[in-house]
């Protein structure tokens, strides 16, 4: 009985090797990712020397971890939610139910794409940031725990983006509303201003979510100690972002095969066909 979801885990991890493989192919892809790279480098050349007030503390270094929180956003959950609304109106989605284990697989797919694709991302990040921003790697060791951080993030924020492409019906509109929705939570997660600014109330909101921890966790490994009265509680508690990462990773892996079967219980193939001639007649 276990061969047959081992089959299927690889089949997903084969998809989406090719997925990836075939995006470093795609030249409007590849365009993409240059222009982040030039407006990043662009971005930490012309910060390089801002600094907070009166402290001298980089203007840079503060804002970079929420930085790579939200390349990670974009990476995690546009991309699958980019995905899974296309797919659910090309059909794929619904020939998967017809497969043994074929939600699994599928999660299983588009989670190997979107590991690939964040490390791309942060690459573009991290690679011109350990040239141009003075003492990112001060802390030494403990920085290092940026790649675990990451790995626990991209699983932890998974779920947001199939939430998010079952809500909205087509690629068109998680291009649309789907990325105001990620932006307004991104930066409304603390992710570039101090939390502790929000009345309690939406303090309360934002961290029951994934978004607002990751910020914290990198910025609790690769800011100085001192920074830390600029968080809820005027502390690090890398301990419990860990912690409601680990949460949110967790039923993400549990719960994604089931809510695409229950939105892919919503679809038949008329239905299908419909959206794809209208999708047709768009283009």
């Amino acid at each position: 009985m276990t061969a047959i979801p081992a089959a299927a885990m690889r089949a997903g991890v084969r998809r989406g090797l090719i997925e990836f493989r075939n995006m470093l192919q795609t030249p409007s892809e590849m365009l993409y990712y240059a222009f982040g790279l030039v407006a990043v480098v662009a971005a930490l050349i012309v910060f390089r020397d801002a600094t907070i007030d009166e402290s001298g503390f980089s203007i840079v270094r503060f804002l970079l971890p929420g930085l790579l929180a939200m390349q990670l956003l974009i990476a995690a959950c546009f991309g699958p939610a980019t995905v899974l609304a296309t797919e659910r109106e090309d059909g794929t989605l619904l020939r998967h139910t017809s497969l043994p284990h074929g939600m699994r697989g599928y999660v299983t797919g588009i989670t190997v794409r979107s590991v690939l694709e964040t490390v791309v991302a942060l690459l573009i990040v991290l690679v011109p940031a350990s040239f141009l921003v003075e003492g990112l790697w001060a802390r030494g060791p403990i920085a290092l725990f940026v790649i675990p951080l990451v790995l626990l993030g991209l699983l932890a924020f998974m779920p947001l983006g199939f939430i998010v492409g079952s809500v909205f019906r087509n690629p068109r509109a998680v291009s649309g509303w789907g990325l105001v929705v990620l932006m307004v939570l991104a930066i409304g997660s603390g992710l570039f201003f101090p939390l502790a600014l929000l009345p309690g109330y939406l303090q309360i909101v934002l961290m029951i979510l994934p978004v607002y921890w990751l910020g914290h966790a990198l910025r609790s490994v690769l800011l100085p100690g001192e920074m830390a009265v600029l968080e809820v509680g005027e502390s690090w508690q890398l301990l419990a972002a860990v912690g409601v990462l680990g949460v949110w990773a967790i039923l993400g892996l549990v719960l994604a095969p089931a809510l695409l079967r229950r939105s892919a219980r919503r679809e038949s193939a008329s239905v299908v066909e419909r959206r794809r001639q209208a999708a047709l007649q768009r283009v």
